[in-house]
């Protein structure tokens, strides 16, 4: 499935891909690169668990997914650490 970063926090490593689907799929990110909002990343955004994402930019990446199908509150809130 495809997505599109929609929500980032590099500094805690936390993401929200807004996907196909109209909604948002919560992750960290294990890997020491940034990803950037509007990226376009691939992957299994039904999932909660390890997982490999793949972005153009950066190849292939390491993350656990936290969360899916959520909304864009619940997202920024997740993202944001609160």
């Amino acid at each position: 499935m495809r997505g599109t970063i929609a929500l980032a926090n590099g500094r805690r490593g936390r993401y929200a891909v807004l996907t196909e689907d109209g909604d948002y799929t919560l992750f960290e990110l294990l890997e020491s690169v940034d990803l950037a909002v509007g990226e376009p990343v691939t992957g299994d955004f039904n999932a909660v668990a390890g997982e490999t994402y793949e972005s153009e930019r950066h190849g292939k990446l390491s993350v656990f997914a936290e969360n899916y199908h959520c909304t864009l509150s619940f997202a920024e809130r997740w993202v944001a650490g609160n």
